[in-house]
């Protein structure tokens, strides 16, 4: 697991007045299956900061080619319910070929400073999360 960057993410996606609540879900890996669990039921993310994707881009290919018009990862962070894929690291296109569509939830955080994939348990729930604030580009 990579504390530190699930607490850089966390701080600039979640709305601060729930921020102290999730970053104490971190402290050991018991909390820790919560924030995975809550993460995978509920959009807990500053709403200001999520981008829906349209239905007809709702798939890995598409979801690729919206997140890379700007930014190529070579690799990227996983935050999921699934316990293989909870906390790797992964080339973007093979994080989302692996998430996308399988209903499990996760969260793809590909800058934890300004720009993340996220998808819930429930069908077609899925975003760009973008914090433009703190995009530099």
């Amino acid at each position: 697991m990579n504390v530190n960057l699930e607490k850089e993410f966390i701080k600039n996606f979640i709305p601060l007045k729930k921020q102290e609540r999730i970053l104490g879900l971190l402290k050991n890996r018991k909390k820790r299956d919560k924030l995975r669990k809550l993460l995978s039921h509920y959009v807990i993310f500053d709403k200001k900061n999520i981008i829906l994707i349209e239905k007809q881009y709702q798939n890995s290919e598409d979801i690729y080619k919206l997140l890379t018009k700007t930014y190529i990862s070579n690799k990227c962070y996983i935050i999921s319910i699934n316990n293989k894929l909870d906390g790797s690291m992964l080339p973007l296109k093979e994080a989302l070929d692996k998430v996308v569509g399988k209903l499990l939830g996760g969260t793809i955080i590909i800058i934890s400073e300004y720009l993340a994939y996220y998808e819930g348990e429930e069908y077609k729930n899925r975003y760009i999360l973008y914090n433009k604030e703190v995009d530099r580009n």
